[in-house]
């Protein structure tokens, strides 16, 4: 996914293993078997040295590992010779990070190899749970999600701007960061796609037919084929509304 600033946890992959480490070492394991527990959970960026985030997985983990008292050779020497080598730096180059903020990432990553070359040898003790936890979700209870309308909302955002799409283009475009394309993700293709259907058709129909019903009606991964086809149904039909058109295009 790249990095969209200078610090060790400016990307998607190193902000959620900083919550997933901080869970995997409530278990009561050893440091050993949790750093497998991680690894398993992104193999490929784990274990390929040409992945775009496996400096990222391995820095984070002895970073976080090195700021809750966890000793693990393994991974302290080698986030250790990652830096040595400059193969993040040579990675964030690739991924497009400019000539300045490749130093000043080179900055925060020389703070944490003399935190890790300083790093006790054993761990310290730790907090881990004594049991199983409960199920969040529990059998035979309804559960609300929210929404606007028949659209989904993020309840991160806020009530005036559930759907981050617009905040990201314009970050996009804002930073100027070196993307091939935009795309359009599933949640939005979704979106557009029964937008479009309920344009020529009314949302009367929807109601009839009920939304449940509706939804079945576009393949839950629509390929280019069921998208073209879908394209073709709706131009052909003379009572197409314009919207529905522009739905499509966007499609």
């Amino acid at each position: 996914m790249g990095a969209w600033g200078t610090g060790l946890y400016s990307s998607d992959m190193a902000a959620d293993m900083r919550a997933v480490i901080k869970s995997a070492l409530r278990l009561p394991f050893d440091e050993d078997r949790i750093v497998d527990i991680l690894r398993d959970g992104e193999r490929r960026a784990a274990d390929d040295p040409g992945n775009e985030d496996h400096t990222t997985f391995w820095l984070v983990l002895a970073d976080q590992l090195e700021k809750r008292g966890v000793a693990h050779a393994p991974t302290r020497e080698k986030a250790i010779a990652i830096i040595d080598r400059g193969d993040d730096l040579m990675m964030m180059e690739r991924l497009g990070m400019k000539p300045a903020d490749l130093r000043k990432r080179g900055a925060k990553l020389a703070e944490l190899r003399a935190r890790l070359a300083a790093a006790p040898l054993l761990s310290k003790p730790r907090a881990t749970i004594l049991a199983p936890q409960n199920y969040t979700l529990e059998i035979g209870l309804l559960y609300a999600c929210p929404v606007k309308g028949s659209n989904c909302i993020n309840p991160y955002r806020g009530k005036t701007n559930f759907d981050g799409s617009p905040w990201i283009r314009n970050q996009v475009r804002r930073q100027s960061l070196p993307l091939d394309d935009l795309g359009l993700d599933f949640y939005h293709l979704s979106e557009n796609v029964h937008k479009a259907r309920r344009e020529p058709y009314g949302e009367e129909y929807v109601r009839r037919e009920g939304e449940q019903e509706a939804e079945r009606q576009i393949p839950v991964t629509p390929g280019p084929d069921a998208v073209r086809q879908g394209e073709a149904q709706h131009r052909q039909r003379e009572d197409v509304a314009p919207e529905a058109g522009r739905l499509w295009s966007e499609v």
